[in-house]
């Protein structure tokens, strides 16, 4: 049994073999393993880049509504995955540099913290 956050599940993971005190596991199928993301959050930074992505604002939130063709590809995935997804701008508005310090600015920057 385990918890992402959410409610538990269980997962076959193996079975003993009393004949010989062994364990024999289960070898999942890796798509099989991460099909259901339930309880997970996805926190996405994005610019506006059209027609792959369109970004506007929430009133009164950091957070941002987002379309365009990645975005709708991302959606797809999050119907079939059942993960939650928060976009956000980058506080600077760039999509990165390395700056002389070594650290990162932009998307990058908010990625790497």
């Amino acid at each position: 049994m385990f918890s992402l956050g959410g409610p538990y599940r269980s997962q076959y993971v193996g079975r003993w073999l009393s004949a010989n005190d062994t364990m024999e596991i289960a070898q999942p199928n890796v798509f099989e393993r991460r099909r259901d993301l339930s309880g997970v959050t996805l926190r996405n930074c994005v610019l506006q880049w059209a027609p792959v992505s369109y970004v506007f604002d929430k009133e009164g939130h950091d957070l941002v509504e987002t379309n365009g063709l990645f975005m709708n590809l991302l959606d797809m995935l999050r119907a079939v995955m059942r993960f939650r997804v928060e976009s956000q701008r980058p506080a600077d508005g760039v999509w990165g540099t390395r700056l002389k310090n070594g650290t990162w600015n932009g998307i990058i920057g908010v990625l790497t913290r």
